[in-house]
């Protein structure tokens, strides 16, 4: 599936796998890491789940500041206007 290039996702270079679960792309491919640190799930920015992933995050690292939640969210998610 090709993403139009005004769409703002386009320089992510995202696709959608066998699951039809949309998911980064690009250079990363190439690392040495599991298919989903590679590849994390999109997820949109005003939504419910995304803001209670972010929270349960932050709680579970204890509290850490914006940069380090955000750091371990995208180990396996990518939350789109994150900061």
């Amino acid at each position: 599936m090709q993403v139009h290039k005004k769409i703002p996702l386009f320089n992510l270079y995202v696709f959608l796998d066998n699951d039809g679960i949309i998911r980064v792309g690009g250079r990363i491919r190439y690392c040495n890491s599991s298919y989903e640190g590679k590849h994390q799930i999109i997820l949109p920015s005003k939504y419910q789940f995304t803001e209670l992933l972010i929270r349960h995050e932050h709680l579970k690292q204890m509290h850490a500041g914006p940069l380090a939640t955000l750091a371990k969210i995208r180990q396996r998610y990518w939350p789109i206007n994150a900061r």
